[in-house]
């Protein structure tokens, strides 16, 4: 009797567990199109969603310098795309067009960590924190940290642009204390958008644009140790604080709704948030031309003086 109430409280169990996972598949963005997308993605995930380039002779790896980059927001990050029938994240091409400026003897690691609806405000800090602890401790650096996020919060949780800021300020910040420069990102627009949502992302990406400004020059401590592109190009980690940590896409600009032609609008955009893969690959190849001062679209970076702030804050 004890082992079929056993029985019986297991198989109810599982499905309260079952129930409770359809559910959040019907309300939650990043499970939509539960079960074969999301359990793909989700609970069959590729190893940290790492693009490796570089050849798979680990002997070969070990002796090669590493470029780290991380990829790091929410569901344009993650590469939500078809209803969330099909993910697509940017760090694909990202790789692809990096890889092919790096020296011979560099190999390339970009880590994939995008999650569908999360909040700058809610969840994005605790994530980003363990990840670079997890690193640190292992006694490795990322070179770089994408920063993309904040839609949701405006959009979903009614947050204002200066409290969203405030929240990419702590995101920023664990990076620079990570030894990571930094390539923060603008919010692109959505279409048919509510009024109030509208005016708080417009806002959010002037004070971006002022806040890369603020903090484009190291103001942090002691850069951790690398292996870095740009600390071996310098000699070593120190060399990183006399260049550059924050830098700015506008990747509004980059990747615009309203003005671009709409038969270009069809091939990059799938439900006037999120991308298609053509939109993907299209913000990798964008992004790809930013981190290498070699690479030919280093006029997507938009470099601020100091004459500018009162132009971007009105």
């Amino acid at each position: 009797m004890v082992s079929l109430t056993g029985v019986a409280g297991g198989f109810l169990a599982l499905l309260a567990v079952v129930g409770a996972v359809a559910i959040a598949a019907f309300f939650s963005p990043s499970l939509r199109g539960f079960p074969a997308a999301w359990m793909e993605k989700h609970l069959f995930p590729d190893p940290n969603q790492i693009v490796l380039k570089g050849g798979a002779d680990k002997r070969n790896q070990r002796q090669r310098k590493v470029y780290r980059l991380l990829a790091f927001g929410d569901s344009l990050t993650e590469g939500f795309t078809e209803g969330g029938n099909a993910f697509h994240p940017y760090a694909k091409r990202l790789g692809d067009v990096i890889y092919k400026q790096l020296p011979q003897d560099w190999h390339l690691q970009i880590e994939e960590q995008g999650e569908s609806g999360e909040r700058v405000l809610l969840g994005m800090n605790h994530r980003l924190q363990r990840t670079l602890d997890e690193h640190e401790s292992a006694q490795r650096w990322y070179d770089w940290v994408l920063l993309l996020g904040g839609i949701n919060d405006i959009g979903g949780d009614d947050s204002t642009a200066e409290e969203v800021l405030a929240g990419l300020d702590v995101l920023v910040q664990m990076c620079l204390k990570h030894g990571s420069n930094v390539l923060l990102m603008t919010l692109t627009e959505v279409a048919m958008p509510v009024e109030a949502v509208e005016k708080q992302r417009r806002r959010l990406n002037q004070l971006i644009q002022a806040y890369v400004l603020q903090e484009k020059w190291d103001k942090s401590g002691t850069a951790a140790g690398g292996s870095g592109a740009l600390a071996a190009a310098g000699g070593g980690p120190a060399s990183r604080r006399s260049k550059p940590r924050v830098h700015l896409l506008d990747l509004a600009a980059v990747l615009p709704y309203e003005s671009m032609p709409e038969e270009q609008r069809w091939e990059v955009w799938d439900d006037g948030v999120h991308l298609t893969m053509a939109g993907y690959d299209r913000l990798g190849k964008a992004l790809g031309g930013t981190h290498i001062p070699s690479g030919g679209n280093a006029h997507m970076i938009i470099e601020l003086s100091q004459s500018d702030v009162n132009a971007v804050i009105p």
